[in-house]
């Protein structure tokens, strides 16, 4: 806990990967801006998520000004990552605690509203994020399933699937060249839109596809541009 208006959290061995979503959802629930923290022997890397309207960056600012924890941060008003080391996680919930507090905006919404999911690099995705992200099911109602944004990827192939053709699946490069197949299902109709070599930006879910005993990382579209 870090007072009223901000939280901190933190715990050994979770996904560098997966907590940014942790984050968000826990701005989400508790309507405050969150930091969280996984710990890794004597090192911890963090990532933070704001509620609307708050300055995140700001107030982590203020944070090394004061004490120096941080040995790395960045981010922008609605998120930041950051990394110190272990030792300093205590001093990090007192300060983080008093510059949310100093830096607090009167105007600053406190009505609940939608905080958007981590960005995702393709070069992240694992079997590893696979099964911590499997640890927040089951998704529904007041649970969502994490949406990734993935930016900037070039179209490899696209294929129409299903006996009407509904269904579509895409592959993707990005500039590191990690390629993986997208499925979009029921936007078999946008299949003229993912011509090889156009670049495109996407929001997708990540899970994974069991077929002969492979296994396999599946991403699931949701929107495509």
């Amino acid at each position: 806990m870090a007072g009223k208006k901000g939280l901190v959290v933190a715990g050994s061995g979770w996904h560098e990967g997966v907590i940014g979503i942790v984050a968000g959802k826990l701005t989400e629930r508790f309507w405050k801006s969150t930091l969280c923290v996984t710990v890794d022997g004597d090192r911890a890397k963090g990532s933070g998520r704001a509620i609307p309207e708050y300055d995140l960056y700001r107030a982590l600012a203020d944070v090394p000004q004061r004490t120096g924890v941080f040995e790395k941060f960045g981010g922008h008003e609605a998120a930041a990552g950051f990394s110190l080391a272990t030792a300093d996680l205590n001093r990090l919930q007192k300060s983080y605690g008093y510059a949310v507090e100093r830096n607090w905006f009167e105007d600053v919404e406190l009505d609940p509203h939608r905080i958007t999911d981590a960005p995702l690099d393709l070069g992240e995705l694992s079997f590893s994020l696979v099964d911590d992200l499997a640890k927040l099911e089951p998704f529904g109602n007041g649970n969502p399933e994490p949406v990734f944004f993935v930016a900037g990827v070039t179209v490899e192939a696209a294929q129409t699937m299903g006996k009407e053709n509904q269904h579509l699946k895409v592959w993707v490069k990005n500039e590191q060249g990690f390629t993986y197949p997208v499925l979009a299902f029921g936007k078999g109709e946008q299949r003229p839109a993912w011509q090889t070599g156009t670049l495109h930006h996407l929001l997708v879910t990540v899970g994974d596809h069991q077929w002969k005993g492979e296994r396999t990382i599946q991403l699931r579209m949701v929107d495509g541009r």
